[in-house]
């Protein structure tokens, strides 16, 4: 047994032992599309923006983020209702929607544009 192995060994031994709880699943492989839910604890844990989720993602995926769990049906009215706002549109070779575009457009619409620079100074600062 190499060292690598004796130390993953060691570790399960101490986690079966204590009864250390395992990490959440990945998120790809969650069907709420990037939200893990963890039933011991009742919540969920968000995960990161780089954490390899898939990028295209399908409209019941994007109603679960966006909205919650069952909520397909409200999510097809408010896209139909955005698309005209900028919302991104289903792309035709996937099928599916480019979530970060729809995460930026969501974050825009409610005002949260991290690019957004003042184009304006605000004046001579006052230190005093």
């Amino acid at each position: 047994m190499n060292r690598q192995a004796g130390r993953v060994a060691a570790f399960t031994d101490v986690a079966a032992r204590y009864r250390i709880p395992k990490p959440p699943q990945h998120p790809s492989a969650s069907p709420a599309g990037g939200l893990v839910f963890n039933k011991s604890s009742g919540g969920t844990v968000r995960t990161a923006a780089n954490d390899n989720s898939p990028l295209y993602l399908s409209e019941t995926a994007i109603a679960n983020r966006v909205l919650g769990a069952k909520s397909k049906t409200q999510w097809s009215a408010l896209a139909a209702i955005w698309e005209k706002d900028g919302l991104p549109r289903i792309d035709p070779l996937t099928g599916c929607r480019y979530w970060p575009a729809v995460r930026e457009f969501l974050d825009r619409r409610h005002g949260l544009n991290r690019r957004a620079l003042p184009t304006t100074s605000d004046g001579l600062e006052n230190w005093n």
